[in-house]
Order: C-alpha cells, then sequence, then structure tokens
C-alpha cells in the first residue's frame, strides 16, 4: 500500500535520508523544515500520514491537526530530533513538565530510534490502512467526521481497561525481562500468562477489552506465536483484538514480521516498560477506532437496505436478494413463491387520519407480517403502501396459505390509533406468483410482476382477496382455480 506522506524536520540531511527510504517503496513525498509549512495550501487534504520531528511547534501543529474534524484521522508519527542521518536521536519526551506525553498529545506513533525498512513500511501500512477505512465511512455519512478520533480518557481510565494476556511460544520461556520489567508499566490491569497451544486460551481470550501480548521466541523454531497470530486476526472473535508482538532484543525482522500477519505494533524485549504500556495503550486506541469504523460501515449498508418508516427490508434489498434465494431454492429442485400484497383504501386513512395516523398503520401492519411469515422469508416494503415477501422452498398453494394468514390477521383486527379517533377496520389484496424447474428459465423480475398483476386482479374483483398468479413461470399448468376464495370485500 502506497499513498501520499509529507515529512517535516528542520535537519535537511534527515529530511533527504527519510525521503529516499519512502521513495524506494513508492510512496510520493513532500519534505518541509517547518510545521508552519504544512498548512499552507490543500498540503494537508492531501496526506496520508505526516512525519513530524518533535518540538513546541510540532505539538502546536498536532494540537490544530486533532481539533479540525476534517484533519483529526490523518496519521502522524513524531520522530526524536537528531543533528543529522548519523547523530543519535534525543528522545521523544514531554517538553516540559506539565505537558503531555506524545501519545497522550495524539500521535499514532513514536519513533525515537532507527528502524529498518520492513518494521517501517509495515508500520506505514497499518496507519495509511485505518486512514482511508475512515475516508470510506466519511464518503458515505460525512456526519461521521464529527466524531473525535481519540476518545478523551484519563491516564487512570485507560490503565483500567480489560486484562491483558501474556502469550508465548512453548519453545521460549518469557523470563524474567519479559514478566516483571516490561510488564511493570502495567499498573493496574490484570496480567495473565498463557502458553500459546494452552487449551484455555479461547476462553481467555474472549473476555471483554482483553488485549494481548505476544511472545514470539523464534519464527525459525516452529513459528508457533506467528502460526497462533494468524489464528487470532482469522478468528470473528479476535479480529479487532489489540495484539502486540514482543520479540528478542535486536531481532526487528521478526517484528516486521509480525506485524505483517496482524500485530498492531512490534516492540523488543528489552524495551523500557513504558514503551511497551505506551505502545499498547495507542494499539488499543486504534483498533477501537477500527471497530467504530466497521460498524460505522456496517450500519451505513444497513441502514440503505432498510426501510425507516417500518423496519422491513427495502425494495433495494429484495431485489438484489430475491434472485439468489429464488435461484437456490431451483438449484435444489424446490419451488420458489413471491407474495406482492397492498393495503387496501390506503388513501382513505391517511385522508382521514393524517399521515401520521398512516404512518402507524404502516408501522402495525408490517409488524403482522412479520409474524405471519417464517424467520428465513423476505419482508420488505416494496413502496407507499405495498409490501414484497419473497418465499424460498415454498410452493404457489404453500404462498396461499401464507397470504391468507397475513390477510386475516390484518382484517380480523382493527388498529387503534389511540385518543378520540376509533379503530381503523384493516385489509390487504395479496397476488401470489410461483416459480419451479430449471434455474436458467427463471427471472425474479418477471416473477414479481406476474404478482403483482394477480394483485390488481384482487383489486378489480373487490379487494381484501387473494389470487395465485394463473401459472408457474416455467408454463406447467396450475391445478384448480387462478383465484383462491377468500371472504368478500368488507
Amino acid at each position: 500500500m502506497t499513498g501520499h506522506i509529507i515529512v517535516i524536520d528542520p535537519v535537511v540531511g534527515n529530511r533527504i535520508l527519510l525521503r529516499g527510504r519512502l521513495l524506494s517503496a513508492y510512496y510520493s513525498v513532500e519534505a518541509f523544515d517547518r510545521p508552519e509549512s504544512l498548512l499552507e495550501g490543500d498540503r494537508v487534504a492531501r496526506a496520508d500520514l505526516i512525519f513530524v520531528a518533535d518540538g513546541a511547534a510540532a505539538r502546536r501543529m498536532l494540537c490544530l491537526l486533532r481539533g479540525d474534524p476534517a484533519t483529526a484521522h490523518i496519521p502522524v508519527i513524531l520522530t526524536g530530533q537528531r543533528a543529522g542521518p548519523g547523530a543519535p536521536a534525543r528522545p521523544v519526551v514531554p517538553l516540559h513538565a506539565d505537558d503531555q506525553s506524545p501519545w497522550d498529545a495524539g500521535g499514532d506513533d513514536v519513533l525515537e530510534a532507527p528502524m529498518t525498512d520492513p518494521a517501517l513500511f509495515a508500520r506505514l501500512k497499518m496507519l495509511i490502512a485505518l486512514k482511508r477505512l475512515e475516508d470510506d465511512v466519511r464518503a458515505v455519512d460525512p456526519a461521521f467526521a464529527d466524531l473525535p478520533p481519540f476518545p478523551e480518557r484519563t491516564d487512570a481510565e485507560s490503565r483500567r481497561q480489560g486484562q491483558v494476556v501474556l502469550l508465548f511460544d512453548p519453545g521460549a520461556e518469557p523470563g524474567t525481562l519479559v514478566t516483571q520489567d516490561c510488564l511493570s508499566g502495567l499498573k493496574g490491569r490484570s496480567c495473565i500468562q498463557v502458553d500459546v497451544e494452552d487449551q484455555v486460551q479461547p476462553r481467555v481470550l474472549d473476555c471483554p477489552d482483553t488485549a494481548v501480548i505476544l511472545w514470539i521466541h523464534d519464527a525459525g523454531q516452529a513459528g508457533a506465536g506467528l502460526r497462533v497470530l494468524a489464528q487470532l486476526r482469522a478468528d470473528p472473535l479476535t479480529r479487532l483484538t489489540p495484539i502486540i508482538a514482543m520479540v528478542p532484543a535486536g531481532d526487528t525482522r521478526l517484528g516486521a514480521q509480525a506485524m505483517e500477519l496482524g500485530a498492531c505494533d512490534a516492540i523488543t524485549a528489552d524495551q523500557p516498560a513504558d514503551v511497551l504500556a505506551n505502545r499498547l495503550r495507542a494499539a488499543e486506541r486504534r483498533m477501537a477506532r477500527a471497530a467504530t469504523l466497521r460498524a460505522a460501515l456496517v450500519g451505513g449498508m444497513r441502514l440503505a437496505l432498510t426501510d425507516p418508516m417500518t423496519g422491513l427490508h427495502n425494495r433495494r434489498h429484495v431485489l438484489a436478494a430475491g434472485p439468489q434465494l429464488m435461484r437456490r431454492s431451483l438449484r435444489a429442485g424446490k419451488s420458489f413463491a413471491v407474495i406482492m400484497l397492498d393495503i387496501d383504501h390506503f388513501k382513505t386513512v391517511n385522508d382521514t387520519h393524517g399521515h401520521s395516523g398512516g404512518d402507524h398503520v404502516l408501522k402495525v401492519a408490517a409488524r403482522r407480517i412479520k409474524q405471519a411469515v417464517r424467520p428465513n422469508d423476505i419482508v420488505s416494503r416494496f413502496g407507499g403502501e405495498e409490501f414484497l415477501i419473497a418465499l424460498p422452498d415454498t410452493t404457489g398453494p404453500d404462498a396461499i396459505h401464507v397470504a391468507e394468514r397475513v390477510r386475516r390477521a390484518m382484517a380480523e383486527r382493527p388498529i387503534s390509533l389511540g385518543g378520540k379517533r376509533g379503530p381503523v377496520p384493516l385489509t390487504i389484496s395479496a397476488g401470489v406468483a410461483e416459480v419451479s424447474g430449471p434455474e436458467e428459465a427463471a427471472c425474479f423480475d418477471e416473477l414479481v410482476e406476474r404478482a403483482d398483476s394477480a394483485l390488481y386482479g384482487c383489486k378489480g374483483e373487490g379487494r381484501n382477496r387473494v389470487h395465485l398468479a394463473s401459472a408457474p413461470l416455467n408454463g406447467a399448468p396450475v391445478p384448480g382455480s387462478a383465484a383462491f376464495p377468500t371472504q368478500r370485500p368488507a
């Protein structure tokens, strides 16, 4: 994954070095010597990620980015300042005693020391993917930009989150460095150790707000840790679990490999305890954001396929899902049927009781239809006061019985509108059409048209009745009459 990256560093040698590394991975790069340059023109809008050398000006720039909903989701990596490419980095720390740490100030990552290309590019890939996911969500629903990208939490609240599970490779001993020194920064959090092959693992990891530190010893020795990492990311229960890979000191290659397989971050076992704590919190924040974004996408898709008035599926959904259900039934050698039904004299309801009364009637009608069909049947509001029911594995006569059940549920119980308005009598007319035979000969749209024609036959004969289309779609004759005898119009 490539993208547009902006590099800000006052040292020209540092800018040239980082720019060259990024260009070698086919990123497009702009480099500047001061943070203020970022805010000129539309540079921020084009950025997929920003590198900036930490300092007072960088913190002011970060505050501006996070305060603007349009730029708050752009990932920012803070780097330690160096006098030149070969000089040691100055640690990225709070600038003053009362300042926030770079992590709490809104930095997505903090790089204090040189990093190998695979490890660096793995981080960039992860951060840019999350940013683009948010871009996609905002394109669907611009209102999502109003949500803060970084939840407001105190340090104590962040550390009171769920348990931390240390999973370790059975081929290696965690050792005191991992179990004591590194984990000592996770104060206030429950930490437990589990062998990656322990049978208790699924139960332990299924706890809410669990974060995982995966101690990977050596990819060359069975690679149990990497296999478990891949399994965790493939499992829907742990797909969004924050996972930090901990690798032996100096083995950045293994850390990069772990990130390619889905780890949120990777650190070496010789890192100070506060580094693990900060990176774990950052990983939890990113994964929580990813979960929110995915939920927004799913919610948006659901809304796009749902009628807001009745909560039923809408026309778009049934026209997309109906043909699939039909082909599945025919492929199994079974019939498929649809019912098109319409509320009789609905305009009179609106004229007499207003649109609020009409809306209430639609909601009650939708609820009664849902109660009269099977869970796997599709009930949709097709438009206005029309509803379409798709019935997989159902013959025409069986669909008639379903339609008649719906008709009785409406006719036998008038709808109360409350207040001084009396109960509203409600009847429906329904047309039924069936398809059977070869899958290739079936057409869902034509089936719906035939059910609609049968519905209008009901209207012509006085309403409050059910009609079956004269022949199934494959042209075979239908036994008996085309009209199902029902109660006469009320």
